[in-house]
């Protein structure tokens, strides 16, 4: 069984001031935001239909 550890309010905000090296990542302009796949994505879905009978939800 897993022991449950408590993390203290200062590892916590040790955590958030550490520094993340952001170096390698391309900054986003508006024309990836205009362009981007998320513009026009959506998600697959497909229309079902499903018969039970009426005994089977009793």
């Amino acid at each position: 069984m897993a022991t449950k550890r408590k993390i203290s309010d200062e590892r916590i905000e040790e955590l958030k001031a550490s520094s993340i090296d952001l170096s390698d990542i391309p900054e986003i302009t508006e024309e990836m935001w205009k362009t981007g796949h998320l513009r026009n994505w959506k998600p697959a879905k497909k229309s079902i239909t499903v018969r039970i009978d009426f005994d089977n939800l009793e």
